[in-house]
C-alpha cells in the first residue's frame, strides 16, 4: 500500500515497525521532479527487452525483477478503475507489471532498521496554466529541507541523503546552513551525516540542462505564462551560487568527513525540443566535486532514468543498492560501538548505593 506522498515537504515512506529506526535516509529530487514521480519506474519495453524470465522460489514467491503476479493468458487484468493493466509474456503466460516505486518497494530490504524518506520542493520552471511559478532560490530551497529535517528527525539519528540533478545543490545548501553557528539542533543535523550520494548532480552548472530549461520558460512566457528564471539561471557555467555551494561543501566534508558517493550518467538524453543531443545533460566534469574520497561511478541511463530502476535485478540498482548496504553497515557498526562503549562506560563508574550511611 502507498503511503500519501506531499507534493513539498517531507513524507515518510517507509519505517520498521517494533523498532527504533538507527538511520534516516532523506531522498531528493531535480529539476522540474516530484518527490513520488522521480523515483517511479513504469513497466516499458525498454524495461522488458533488458529482463530475464523471473525465478519463482520454493514458497511460490518470485524472486525477481519487479512485482509480478501471474495471471491466466485467458484474462484481461484491469485496474480499480477498469483499466486495464501493462501485461508481459514469458513462456505463453502472462504477467502483470507494476511501477516500482524503489524508495518504498526496494530499499527497505537493503536497510531494514531504516527510516526513508522524500523531500519535496517546486522545482518547476512553469507550471503552464495552473499558477504561478515558485520564485524560491536554491538557498530559499535549501533552508526549507533543513527545517524540515529539524522538524521530523530526531537528535542525534545519523541521516544519508540521497539526492538526483539540482536536488544534490539543494542538500548542499541545506548542510551549508546546517553548519553555520546557530543552536543545537540546526547543528546537529551536519554533525549526524552519515553520506551523501549524489545522482547527476551538476556540481559546475550544465549548460544543457539551462539551455533546456530556458527553452521551455520562453515559449510558456510568449503564451504569457509564469516562470521562474532563479533555478535556471543556478544551473548556467560560472555561477556564484554554485561556486559557493561547491566550496562551503567541500569545507564542511573535510570537517565532518561523513561518506561521499558520485553517481554519473553514461547515455545522453535525445529528442528534448532542442533537437538530438549527442552529449550528456550533466557533463562528466560537473557531475563530480573533484575529489578522490567520492569514488565516481557511472551508471548505464541518460540524464532522467539515472534515479529510476525497474527492480533489485536492475544492473544500476545493483551499484546503488551496493553502496547503501556499505553505508548501513557503516552505520550498524557505529551504533553497536556506541553501545558498547556506553556500556562499559558505565561498569567502570564506582557503585555508592549499596554503601552504608555515615
Amino acid at each position: 500500500m502507498r503511503k500519501e506522498i506531499l507534493d513539498t515537504g517531507i513524507s515518510v515512506v517507509y519505517e520498521p515497525l517494533g523498532r527504533v529506526p538507527i538511520v534516516d535516509i532523506v531522498i531528493v529530487h531535480g529539476l522540474h521532479g516530484h518527490p513520488y514521480r522521480s523515483w517511479l519506474k513504469k513497466p516499458s519495453s525498454t524495461t522488458k527487452s533488458s529482463q530475464t524470465s523471473p525465478e519463482v522460489q520454493g514458497d511460490g514467491r518470485q524472486s525477481g525483477l519487479r512485482k509480478l503476479s501471474w495471471k491466466s493468458a485467458k484474462s484481461t487484468p484491469v485496474d480499480d478503475n477498469g483499466k486495464p493493466i501493462l501485461k508481459d509474456t514469458w513462456g505463453g503466460v502472462d504477467l502483470e507489471l507494476e511501477p516500482i516505486f524503489w524508495p518504498q518497494d526496494l530499499l527497505p530490504s537493503e536497510c531494514p532498521d531504516a527510516r526513508i524518506l522524500v523531500f519535496g520542493y517546486d522545482s518547476k520552471i512553469t507550471k503552464y496554466l495552473s499558477g504561478p511559478a515558485n520564485k524560491g532560490s536554491l538557498l530559499a530551497h535549501g533552508k526549507d529541507l533543513l527545517f524540515s529535517l529539524i522538524r521530523e528527525r530526531l537528535v542525534g539519528r545519523p541521516v544519508v541523503f540521497v539526492a538526483h540533478s539540482l536536488g544534490g545543490i539543494v542538500v548542499k545548501e541545506a548542510l551549508g546552513r546546517s553548519s553555520m553557528p546557530t543552536d543545537l539542533a540546526h547543528k546537529d543535523v551536519v554533525k549526524s551525516t552519515a553520506a551523501v550520494v549524489f545522482l547527476g548532480t551538476p556540481h559546475r552548472g550544465s549548460p544543457d540542462l539551462a539551455a533546456l530549461g530556458e527553452y521551455v520558460r520562453s515559449i510558456a512566457s510568449t503564451l504569457g505564462i509564469d516562470t521562474t528564471p532563479a533555478l535556471l539561471d543556478a544551473l548556467g557555467l560560472k555561477t556564484t551560487d554554485l561556486e559557493r555551494a561547491q566550496e562551503s561543501f567541500s569545507a564542511i566534508w573535510q570537517e565532518y568527513d561523513f561518506q561521499v558517493k558520485t553517481f554519473q550518467e553514461g547515455l545522453p538524453v535525445a529528442k528534448l525540443g532542442l533537437g538530438a543531443l549527442t552529449t550528456k545533460i550533466v557533463p562528466d566534469y560537473s557531475s563530480t566535486l573533484g575529489d578522490h574520497r567520492e569514488r565516481a561511478e557511472t551508471l548505464q541511463a541518460n540524464h532522467h532514468e539515472l534515479c529510476r530502476f525497474y527492480g533489485d535485478k536492475d544492473a544500476n540498482y545493483r551499484k546503488v543498492a551496493g553502496e547503501f548496504r556499505s553505508i548501513y553497515s557503516s552505520v550498524q557498526k557505529l551504533q553497536e560501538k556506541t553501545a558498547h562503549e556506553e556500556i562499559h562506560k558505565q561498569l567502570l563508574q564506582p557503585q555508592f548505593k549499596d554503601l552504608p550511611s555515615i
